[in-house]
């Protein structure tokens, strides 16, 4: 069965089984003007290009794939400049 890209909200707590930046979903909920709704769609979509990488294992479980795309995922969200920005949002959008 195929893993889940996990819900934001569930990053929030250090028990999920899943690791992204401290910060990182607030940060990124932020950027959505609070929307949870469509930073979590923007947010699976990151997750599911970032599962077509070499970041992930070619030969990892379906949990471990997922574990490896949502730390990638977080990183690169939060760790660049896209921290001010999301990929998916119309360009030019900025956190104030």
């Amino acid at each position: 069965m195929a893993e889940l890209i996990p819900l934001l909200s569930d990053l929030l707590y250090a028990r999920c089984g899943f690791t992204v930046p401290d910060g990182f979903v607030e940060s990124y909920v932020k950027l959505h003007d609070q929307d949870w709704h469509r930073a979590q769609d923007h947010w699976e979509r990151v997750v599911r290009w970032v599962l077509d990488c070499r970041e992930v294992e070619s030969r990892a479980t379906s949990r471990r794939a997922m574990q490896q795309a949502v730390a990638a995922s977080g990183a690169i969200l939060h760790l660049t400049p896209l921290l001010a920005r999301c990929p998916h949002c119309r360009a030019g959008r900025r956190v104030p």
